[in-house]
């Protein structure tokens, strides 16, 4: 009745609410925080059986309330979150508590109303009317059929389910395409979320898309689950992309907005599908968990669309190929907020390190070889902000050609690149910008000299009709040649080693650039220095300069592997007397640079002042990353560890992946998956390495740390619900555990009910409240882990949730005397079940009420809603004849005051029931609006009405209708209430069944496929049927 009120009021008052909105209070009290959160934790904790269905009554704003039900809570660290629903299906209702600060929201999703609750420094806590869209993200659009197409590929030997945009990030995103089964929660109830139907090179696209949206972050963005577990809880955030839409058919995509600092692993989602789609959307969501809102117009538009081929991306970008962050430039923004500076501010992460200098001085030198060609593998950057400039320089030997070229990332770029080239006074010599594309190029004559790159972010005619600098940030790659130019030594500042150096003078002298310091090695024959060039490249010159002890005899080698077998000699010289040696036109690839010297010109040693070498990238190192185990692992004795990697070359193939325990050799796999399981590990710390070699040679390494502990597994008792109990449907039923270890600590405990995870719970108490809305037995094993990764299954425990009895009152519509009648007010209006109708007597004492409840009853409970005329001592009788002469006393009232008396507990027997009043409250007569009795037959009544064999729902599998049919003579004598639940255990639809009828047409044609239930009630007895709708 409350509920229609509302409505009634809310439409009557919609034309005229310019009017009175000023008046309207914005919030409203629920009282001190400690007392709120008392009451959740009472509507929660299953003490009360009915609490969940009773719930707590929230004031709104208005003057209006809802009543809120918790049914889940879940404990993290110091924070508790109690999650639920008012009485609206589609509603959210979730707090949080933590050192006595409340957050919280109410969400009603089909009536697009939010509320926010919170509390202030004085301990009082408040609800707030606000904007849907301020807590989650609704109705964000659909995309179409075109955003499914990939246009790029997978790079061959890359995993999809192995990427990662900036592995050293401690903030991550993981990007769940597999399917996830999410338990109940911030989100409602549980929801198994199926896979993605997207192709690996639409992952990798969508996964582009996203990881360009977030490169100038340092944040990481993935699709390894291990990498988001291996963050900690408050730093990460899961998106699921999945067809499996529990909220909306119409939704894209949702989130809750900050709920990236939640810690709770609350995730958000993806409904598009296909590259586009789905890339575009998870920037989006994602956005709001970090605390953006939605980018609109003030003319009505909550999801700007952009303009000439821009837009933002928390608006929709299907259809624009530049999407980027906004700070409400366009015309008409209804959003001014400044998305980057609130993405760095509040979430825990800030900006990348920027790795490229941007002045002259500061400068990356360009890395290319010989014949001036730049290669974007070895030449690229991020541009992290607005006021970001990467500089890079080179230097010409002679006039000559320059052609250069600056590509943003992939085809969704957010950089629009503007490069600037300036002499070695950083004079301007020429800019470039590209109108048409978001690449830029020059190509011009230069003279000799040293020159700067200056590159930077633009953006393009007005943000009114095109788009600023603002967020013309991300990665990009710089290719081209420079024809003459001054060459790059390989071997700076690159690690180098040998067969023996003199105190003071290390390897790395000789590859430090300065011809004041120097490598000298022991007195004797052979002695050699090596460098790693940290790639392959194709050596073409070396150039020596030695110190006074010079070498004679020496051979220039090279090397991919450093293992003493595969050294190939590309210069052999003898009899050298000069210090100062440069070898060109040298043919040979290798990683590795030696210089092997075989006789000294001198009695002392090799000594050198400068070592340069010359080339050009010859090949690509492979890449390769671990797919497990995670770093910091850990394993009991004697475990099998199953190693497994993912790696692709950029230019070639991975011919074979080695791992190593330390620099001991385990095996190695020469085909995708890359895997190797390591038996009997015993007790220790261990270094595992996977070492990819390409089809080049070139080769590169991961390492990971994994621990064998000896380590006595966790134990775990649950100790409520005891093995066997019994709940009614909708009561509270607590869930706990008692979790210990002997020698270490608890690190979660996960709950499961019939093998299904529902709840992980990562301090002590291990506790929460669920409810369970339809009949059902449910078995619950509760698993506990340490902190060295050990864990421990619980003995099964299994408890049985009944439906709730229905209580038939008894004198309702049976036949009712009075000893008098004032004004039409019959003995009947007090059994008719209309509240608004009363029998009122005569004002006189005594006056009495007779029902004839038409067979004897036992009963147990007697409720009299009196009118302003009340009784004030009555007392309430039974009797088997109505005679006059057996008629017992079953309850005295005396000295009465209230309108409403609900006497339980009763002990008595009679077909009929009287209420013998003996001394009124007021001058007035008695007066009933009704009267209600309750009781069981003290002889048996069939408790077979019905059976399995007695109902049959039919045709099943079905399409438009059901037909419920009862063939016991008792099943259809008896009346019968039938409520269809759907696959989330809501009711749906009532219907009633009337005496005498054999069946029950139950219209199905609004429902989707999938399975209901048919809950059936006859007289206290309990059917229920599994339909299933095939459409």
């Amino acid at each position: 009745m409350k509920t229609v009120r509302l409505l009634l009021l809310l439409v009557f008052l919609c034309p005229f609410s310019y009017l009175k909105a000023q008046n309207v209070p914005k919030t409203s009290s629920l009282g001190s925080s400690s007392a709120f959160i008392k009451s959740l934790k009472a509507t929660g904790a299953g003490a009360n059986a009915r609490a969940a269905s009773t719930g707590i009554t929230i004031p709104l704003p208005g003057g209006t309330t809802l009543t809120a039900t918790v049914n889940v809570v879940k404990t993290y660290g110091t924070t508790e979150v109690f999650s639920g629903k008012t009485e609206d299906a589609t509603s959210l209702f979730n707090v949080s508590s933590k050192g006595g600060k409340i957050e919280g929201s109410i969400v009603i999703q089909n009536k697009k109303t939010a509320y926010t609750i919170y509390s202030d420094a004085n301990n009082n806590t408040f609800v707030k009317e606000t904007d849907i869209n301020n807590v989650v993200c609704t109705e964000y659009v659909k995309s179409g059929a075109s955003s499914g197409v990939a246009k790029g590929a997978l790079p061959p030997g890359q995993s999809a389910t192995n990427l990662q945009s900036y592995p050293s990030a401690t903030c991550v995103v993981l990007l769940d395409f597999d399917g996830h089964n999410l338990p109940a929660g911030r989100w409602g109830d549980p929801v198994n979320a199926a896979a993605s139907p997207m192709s690996p090179d639409e992952i990798y696209e969508a996964w582009q898309i996203a990881s360009e949206d977030f490169s100038p972050f340092n944040l990481n963005i993935t699709t390894n689950e291990s990498v988001y577990f291996n963050a900690p809880a408050n730093m990460r955030m899961r998106i699921i992309i999945t067809p499996t839409n529990p909220f909306n058919p119409n939704w894209g995509g949702v989130a809750f907005l900050g709920s990236f600092t939640y810690g709770d692993d609350t995730p958000c989602w993806s409904f598009n599908q296909g590259a586009k789609g789905a890339g575009e959307t998870i920037s989006h969501e994602v956005g709001h968990t970090l605390g953006l809102n939605h980018d609109g117009t003030t003319t009505g538009s909550e999801y700007y669309g952009g303009q000439n081929n821009w837009a933002p991306i928390m608006g929709v970008g299907f259809s624009a190929d530049i999407v980027q962050w906004s700070k409400g430039e366009y015309q008409s923004a209804n959003n001014l907020e400044d998305d980057l500076a609130l993405i760095t501010a509040n979430n825990g992460f800030g900006y990348r390190t920027d790795l490229i200098g941007n002045t002259g001085a500061t400068a990356t030198p360009l890395t290319f070889g010989s014949a001036g060609k730049i290669l974007p593998a070895g030449n690229k950057g991020v541009i992290e902000t607005s006021a970001d400039v990467d500089v890079f320089s080179f230097t010409r030997t002679a006039s000559g050609n320059v052609s250069l070229t600056v590509n943003p990332y992939v085809k969704n770029s957010d950089l629009d690149v503007l490069l600037t080239l300036k002499d070695a006074n950083e004079n301007i010599v020429t800019t470039s910008n590209n109108t048409d594309s978001l690449s830029t190029s020059l190509s011009l004559l230069l003279p000799a000299g040293t020159y700067y790159l200056f590159i930077e972010g633009t953006g393009k005619g007005s943000p009114l009709t095109q788009y600023s600098d603002y967020a013309s940030i991300g990665e990009y790659f710089i290719s081209g040649t420079i024809v003459n130019a001054a060459p790059t030594n390989l071997a700076l500042n690159k690690r180098a080693d040998g067969s023996s150096a003199l105190a003071g003078n290390p390897f790395a002298n000789a590859v430090d650039g300065s011809l004041s310091t120097r490598w000298e090695s022991a007195f004797s024959d052979p002695q050699w220095i090596l460098v790693d060039l940290k790639q392959t490249f194709a050596i073409s010159r070396v150039k020596i300069l030695w110190e006074a002890a010079y070498g004679k005899n020496y051979k220039i080698q090279t090397s991919n592997t450093n293992n003493g077998t595969d050294w190939v000699d590309i210069k052999t010289v003898s009899n050298n007397t000069t210090l100062s040696n440069d070898w060109t036109g040298l043919s040979g690839e290798g990683r590795y640079i030696r210089i092997y010297g075989t006789a000294r010109g001198t009695g002392y040693g090799y000594s050198i002042f400068n070592l340069e070498v010359y080339g050009e990238s010859a090949n690509q190192l492979p890449v390769i990353n671990f797919s497990s185990p995670g770093n910091n692992s850990v394993y009991t004795p004697n475990s099998t560890v199953l190693i497994v990697a993912a790696g692709y070359d950029p230019d070639g193939t991975i011919t074979k992946v080695e791992f190593f325990n330390g620099v001991t050799k385990l095996g190695e796999d020469l085909t995708t998956p890359y895997t190797y399981s390591w038996t009997n590990v015993p007790v220790g710390s261990y270094t595992i390495t996977a070492k990819a070699t390409d089809n080049k040679g070139a080769s590169s390494s991961k390492s990971i740390f994994i621990s064998v502990v000896q380590s006595n597994p966790p134990t775990v008792t649950i100790t409520s619900p005891a093995n066997g109990s019994s709940f009614l449907v909708d009561q509270n039923i607590t869930l706990s555990a008692n979790a210990a270890d002997s020698d270490g600590s608890i690190s979660k405990v996960d709950f499961l009910l019939n093998g299904l995870l529902q709840n992980t719970i990562y301090s002590a108490p291990y506790s929460y409240v669920v409810t369970v809305s339809i009949p059902l037995t449910q078995t619950l094993t509760v698993i506990a882990y340490d902190n060295n990764g050990l864990k421990t299954t619980s003995s099964p425990v299994t408890f049985t949730v009944t439906a709730v009895p229905v209580f038939t009152n008894l004198a309702l519509n049976k036949p009712a005397t009075s000893s008098s009648v004032t004004g039409g007010n019959t003995a009947a209006k007090a059994v008719d079940g209309n509240g608004g109708t009363r029998w009122e007597s005569l004002s006189a004492d005594p006056q009495w009420i007779t029902i004839d409840l038409q067979q004897t009853y036992s009963i147990n409970r007697v409720k009299i809603a009196w009118e302003g005329a009340y009784g004030k001592n009555y007392t309430v009788q039974t009797s088997n004849t109505n005679n006059g002469t057996d008629w017992v006393t079953i309850k005295t009232v005396t000295n009465n005051t209230v309108l409403t008396n609900d006497w339980t507990g009763l002990t008595g027997s009679g077909r009929y029931i009287r209420i013998y009043g003996t001394v009124r409250g007021t001058g007035y007569g008695y007066s009933i609006f009704e009267l209600e009795v309750y009781g069981t037959s003290p002889s048996p009544v069939a408790t077979t009405v019905l059976t399995t064999e007695s109902v049959n729902a039919f045709p099943n599998p079905a399409q438009d209708y059901v037909n419920v049919s009862f063939t016991s003579e008792a099943a259809i004598a008896s009346t019968a209430e039938l409520v269809v639940f759907d696959q989330f255990s809501q009711a749906i639809a009532t219907y009633t069944k009337a005496s005498g009828a054999d069946v029950v047409h139950i219209n199905t044609s609004s429902l989707q496929s999938g399975v209901y239930l048919i809950k059936i009630n006859a007289c206290g007895n309990y059917s229920t049927k599994r339909i299933l709708i095939n459409r």
